[in-house]
């Protein structure tokens, strides 16, 4: 495990009333490169939202974030039927209606953590 003492996303958003487009470039872009990454070990998070986004800190290089809490997080290729899970406001519809769902969920759920800011 590794401590990161950085703040929130959620709380940034609130405290600063949203982030520039050029921040939330950053953020998105590393957003991205972590669903590949999740793609690429066939995990689904299931549960993307501004309170499980952390910023390790602000430095020289720029702004730099980690994705925690994978309580919900399951293999896509051993899934047993459809789950629910996740948080209702950042959940792709495929979950909320009992429908087969993939990698796309968060995708989905990604994209309405950008449109909240």
């Amino acid at each position: 495990m590794e401590h990161v003492s950085g703040e929130r996303l959620f709380d940034v958003l609130v405290k600063n009333r949203g982030l520039s487009e050029f921040e939330t470039a950053i953020i998105m872009k590393q957003l991205f490169s972590v669903l590949s990454h999740l793609q690429y070990k066939d995990l689904i998070h299931r549960d993307f939202k501004p309170e499980n986004i952390l910023f390790t800190k602000k430095d020289q290089e720029g702004l730099r974030i980690k994705l925690i809490d994978f309580g919900l997080a399951t293999v896509h290729s051993k899934r047993d039927g459809v789950k629910k899970g996740g948080t209702a406001g950042y959940v792709a519809p495929e979950i909320l209606n009992n429908q087969p769902y993939d990698f796309k969920a968060d995708l989905y759920s990604v994209g309405v953590v950008m449109y909240t800011w």
